[in-house]
């Protein structure tokens, strides 16, 4: 039976099935035998077939001409991707050398799917020059190599390959189509399902050019690409509506953010936003609101039976994912230089109760130089709110470079000297308490 031709008189989702359930078949190994590096190798499904199909006729003549080829490729990149996603999975792609290249020698799976990924960019796979190999194709098996790149192993084995190159070569190629599309486009729906499909596969670079960012030196290709402006910007978008990383990753941009801000190309980036309040990215004033209605507001959607006692943790749980994002910010000198440098005090004369804080600068003014009693009576809990200010404050004076700045712009020894004075608790022998988390910080 000729399975070869038989098999393209099926619908594409039965086919899908077929391809689906074949490829978990070839994928089977045995765990015992993985598990004994000294036993013999167990003879696997892939083996088998091998042996039925010995000149892989079924890919050469079926494959090539079968519609659901979209679905082929998807399925064996998401495969791929999901392997990746676990620690020994990804040891298994990064450096198990069981294939053989072209020159006859044995090299991991990575280089197999790093040099079909940038073929298919670069549109240089020649057994497919009859079919139009969609984006989601090449998207699919950017996604495989993103989920290697992401870590400092796989990056360091994917970096010889450029791959970053490959995609901004393959964006700026993409933008400039989807330019000249916008301004030439007509009324006819063709032209219209273009320009989706195109805006939508810029994005899908845009998003995997960002993931390089999930390492140092990762950011630093992405910084070389020329790219980072865009990516932040896109960043941006998807971190303010709270959608996850992708498919794998269950959280969102929060992380990545904070990633890029730390470094001075990142923070100039977000810098150069058009949505700017007080010389401040909509990113920090983001973080800013939301920590400040968590700590002197509360959930607005909880019922008030009984005051709200004392906080005995460290850090108000309602507040330590925004203090977490404050911190990871503003441990780069660089970040603290754009936020604050040559940005003096507010110090106003009246504050009103319902006045949020919406930069850095705000947060420093009202929870942490608060000397004045117009800043106390501002603020719902004084206590809580300002020990949080004096913890994120000793936090930021951890680094060198970001106290000699304070210092030196704010001269911030002497106000918290003369914060530690006005609350000294004189004793009836004469003697005064002194608070000692003052001193800790001066």
């Amino acid at each position: 039976m000729r399975t070869d031709q038989i098999w393209p008189v099926f619908s594409n989702k039965y086919m899908e099935e077929i391809i689906e359930n074949t490829l978990s078949f070839l994928a089977l190994h045995s765990e015992q035998a993985m598990s004994r590096p000294g036993s013999e190798k167990s003879l696997e499904p892939i083996y088998l077939i091998s042996l039925l199909d010995i000149n892989a006729t079924l890919f050469k003549k079926w494959m090539p001409k079968l519609n659901s080829l979209e679905s082929a490729l998807t399925n064996v990149a998401d495969m791929l991707a999901r392997i990746a996603t676990t620690e020994r999975g990804l040891s298994l792609l990064l450096y198990d050398r069981n294939l053989v290249s072209a020159e006859g020698g044995n090299i991991s799976a990575v280089h197999g799917v790093v040099q079909f990924t940038q073929r298919l960019l670069a549109k240089e796979l020649h057994v497919f020059n009859e079919l139009e190999i969609p984006p989601a194709v090449s998207g699919a098996f950017i996604f495989v190599c993103r989920q290697m790149y992401k870590t400092c192993e796989g990056l360091q084995v994917l970096r010889p390959y450029s791959l970053h190159k490959y995609i901004t070569k393959a964006w700026r190629k993409v933008t400039f189509m989807h330019t000249s599309l916008t301004m030439a486009l007509t009324s006819l729906l063709l032209n219209l399902l273009s320009w989706f499909c195109r805006v939508a596969w810029e994005q899908m670079l845009l998003d995997n050019l960002l993931n390089f960012a999930a390492t140092p030196k990762g950011l630093l290709l992405l910084q070389q690409t020329g790219a980072i402006n865009e990516c932040v910007t896109y960043m941006f978008s998807r971190f303010t509506k709270k959608l996850q990383v992708s498919r794998c990753e269950k959280f969102g941009y929060g992380v990545m953010v904070t990633q890029v801000a730390t470094t001075a190309p990142g923070i100039v980036a977000f810098a150069k936003l058009s949505l700017t309040l007080t010389g401040i990215t909509v990113f920090v004033q983001t973080i800013v609101v939301e920590l400040w209605s968590a700590l002197e507001y509360g959930r607005e959607d909880a019922r008030v039976v009984h005051p709200k006692s004392t906080p005995m943790d460290p850090i108000d749980r309602s507040c330590l994912k925004s203090f977490l994002s404050l911190v990871n910010l503003l441990s780069s000198p660089h970040a603290v230089w754009e936020l604050l440098g040559h940005r003096a005090f507010p110090n106003k004369m009246e504050y009103n109760l319902r006045e949020m804080a919406t930069s850095v600068l705000d947060l420093m003014d009202r929870l942490i130089i608060i000397n004045s009693d117009t800043k106390i009576h501002s603020l719902f809990n004084y206590e809580q709110s300002h020990t949080f200010g004096l913890r994120l404050l000793s936090m930021l004076c951890c680094n060198l470079d970001s106290f000699l700045l304070l210092e030196s712009q704010y001269n911030l020894s002497e106000l918290l000297l003369q914060g530690q004075r006005d609350n000294v608790t004189e004793l009836p022998s004469g003697e005064g308490v002194r608070d000692q988390y003052f001193l800790g910080l001066v």
